[in-house]
């Protein structure tokens, strides 16, 4: 027996990813990003592929309908995923020390490395999206499949981050397919965005600083004028933090400040900073990235507004968003099932509309060169033994 379920399949795919993956001996959890609704048998591990919330937000719940279940992800996503958990946590009203608790009952596991795991080989493989990212590739040798979870990816070479690696062909390819509707990104160029990144000044705004903040410290670390808000520590332990009034400063010098939004507000000590930001209509924010942030954006106007109460003055926040794309575009979507000629091809990790344009456009583009069967998946089990259609 070897089937798969979408555990966070509905009518919007992209809200939490989690699968099922069942053997003949017990099942797999593949991320954590929603919480199980459906009956799912035994889970005797859980792997996690990168500390982005959409892939950990129900890592909480799980660990603890799961008490005895594996739990493994790579060495440099556990750097991160205490972090994440603790904003959960508070989030919630628990106790920010669970945090700790669970990451420290993780397993950190090295890229290219197999172990076994029931009648599995399990081996992580990077996947390019953020430090650490993983790809799990599942193998079973009687009978035989090869299925590769590609979790977030990305097929950019991007500093501090290793590029992600195909392991050949596979039976079943779950592909993330966050882009599929992007085909304007299908001629972005990485180098050009990093080289944007040198040459700007204001405050760049985080949408979310897992990953994203790594990338862009990488590539300004050595900059003159360069701040980095302490509201980064958890995310960036090696770097050198500024308070906020050393951030206000730098702005006021012509700097660059690089800051966590969802931790910038009026009314928290960063207060200072979001003030220096609207207060002076020659500044500069960049939100990053642009497909998930553009409330950010508004956020600041509205920072505005309240400057406004406050007898400070109505400001109008020249905000615009710089796209760092840290998900493969459709062009290279296409390009990795061709790679890996899989027999099964499970498009996840956006809305059903959007995969079922997607699954038209891959079945098109590959006639005359590969057949695989293409699913948009449903609430009920894929039998990965039954000879695709």
């Amino acid at each position: 027996m070897l089937k798969l379920l979408g555990v966070s399949i509905g009518r919007r795919h992209e809200s939490g990813t989690t699968w099922y993956l069942q053997g003949n001996s017990g099942g797999l959890l593949l991320d954590a990003g929603a919480n199980a609704t459906q009956e799912i048998e035994d889970v005797g591990l859980i792997f996690v592929s990168h500390a982005h919330v959409d892939h950990v937000g129900a890592l909480i719940d799980l660990v603890e309908r799961f008490p005895r279940a594996r739990r493994v992800a790579s060495v440099q996503t556990l750097r991160s995923l205490e972090a994440v958990l603790v904003n959960e946590l508070k989030m919630r009203g628990g106790k920010i020390g669970r945090a700790h608790a669970i990451v420290d009952t993780f397993e950190p596991k090295k890229f290219h490395a197999p172990f076994v795991h029931d009648e599995f080989e399990l081996t992580l493989l990077p996947a390019g999206h953020v430090p650490g990212s993983s790809m799990l590739l599942v193998e079973r040798k009687a009978p035989a499949h090869r299925l590769l979870y590609t979790g977030d990816w990305s097929p950019f070479q991007m500093p501090g981050i290793e590029p992600v690696f195909w392991p050949g062909d596979v039976d079943t390819l779950i592909l993330e397919s966050a882009l599929a509707a992007h085909h304007e990104l299908d001629g972005y160029s990485f180098e050009e965005a990093i080289q944007t990144l040198g040459s700007l000044s204001g405050a760049l705004i985080l949408a979310s600083p897992v990953g994203e903040a790594r990338l862009v410290w990488e590539s300004l670390k050595g900059r003159d004028g360069f701040c980095v808000h302490e509201n980064l520590r958890s995310f960036l332990p090696e770097a050198d933090f500024g308070l906020t009034h050393d951030c206000v400063r730098t702005l006021e010098q012509g700097g660059v400040v690089l800051a966590a939004g969802k931790e910038l507000d009026f009314n928290t000590p960063s207060r200072a900073l979001v003030q220096s930001i609207i207060g002076d209509a020659t500044k500069s924010v960049r939100i990053v990235n642009g497909v998930k942030s553009r409330s950010l954006g508004d956020q600041f106007l509205h920072a505005g507004n309240r400057a406004k109460v406050q007898g400070l003055g109505r400001r109008r926040v020249q905000a615009s968003i710089l796209e760092l794309t840290l998900h493969a575009p459709p062009v290279h979507l296409m390009r990795a099932v061709e790679d890996l000629a899989p027999s099964r091809v499970v498009l996840t990790h956006q809305d059903e509309k959007v995969l079922h344009a997607f699954k038209r456009k891959l079945g098109k583009h590959l006639e005359g060169k590969a057949n695989p069967e293409i699913i948009v998946p449903s609430k009920a089990y894929i039998d990965l033994e039954r000879l695709p259609a």
